[in-house]
C-alpha cells in the first residue's frame, strides 16, 4: 500500500475563502479608521440661568390680604345667616301679639 498523496497547495475555493476573509478584515479596519477620525460629539451648551424668583413686597403682601378678606367675606355671606345646631338665633314669627 501506498503512502496518501502530499497535498500541493490550497484549493481554489480556499484561496477564494481567503481572498474574501482579508477583504472583509480591510473593510473592517477602514470603517473603524473612519470612525477615529469623526468628530466627536459636543456636549449640548447649557440651559440659561433662571431669573430669580419674584418676591413680593409689603405693600403687595397688604393688597393681597385685603382682597383675600373682601372675597372671603363675599363667600361666607350666606353662611353667617344661617343658623346652626345649637346656636341661638332670633325667634322665628317675631314678638307674639293679643290675636296670635
Amino acid at each position: 500500500m501506498g503512502s496518501p498523496p502530499e497535498p500541493k497547495g490550497p484549493s481554489p475555493t480556499q484561496i477564494k475563502l481567503e481572498k474574501a476573509q482579508l477583504n472583509l478584515v480591510n473593510q473592517q479596519l477602514a470603517d473603524m479608521e473612519r470612525q477615529r477620525l469623526m468628530p466627536t460629539p459636543e456636549a449640548p451648551k447649557p440651559l440659561p440661568k433662571l431669573n430669580p424668583a419674584i418676591t413680593q413686597s409689603s405693600q403687595d403682601q397688604e393688597q393681597a390680604s385685603i382682597e383675600a378678606r373682601r372675597q372671603s367675606l363675599k363667600r361666607t355671606a350666606p353662611a353667617r345667616s344661617t343658623i346652626f345646631a345649637g346656636e341661638t338665633g332670633a325667634k322665628i314669627g317675631g314678638a307674639k301679639t293679643l290675636l296670635g
